[in-house]
């Protein structure tokens, strides 16, 4: 595979400091832990990207309607250009995927 790309189940040894600080946007696609319960623990395998990063988007993240900027779904406008996130105001920083997950 490629370099750095997870081969198969992700054990989660570290803690994430994203989520220390309450910026992890990954959610349950992070290979790392969020909280001391979860060392030890794996990855789910089904939403962990492979390929750059370019996998496990969440369903709140989007696509800039003005420039095309990948944006992560806490960012309530567009990175790169400015223009608002068209679904509202961002998620907070929290990295929480929106209901039902």
């Amino acid at each position: 595979g490629e370099w750095g790309a997870p081969s198969g189940p992700v054990r989660k040894s570290t803690i994430c400091k994203f989520w220390e600080s309450g910026n992890c946007s990954k959610g349950d696609a992070c290979s790392f832990a969020h909280g001391q319960e979860q060392i030890g623990t794996y990855a789910d395998p089904a939403l962990v990207g492979g390929k750059g990063g370019k996998g496990g988007m969440l369903s709140a993240d989007w696509h800039c309607p003005a420039c095309g900027d990948y944006q992560f779904a806490r960012n309530a406008q567009c990175r790169k250009c400015g223009a608002p996130n068209p679904a509202g105001s961002g998620m907070g920083g929290k990295g929480k995927r929106p209901a039902p997950y």
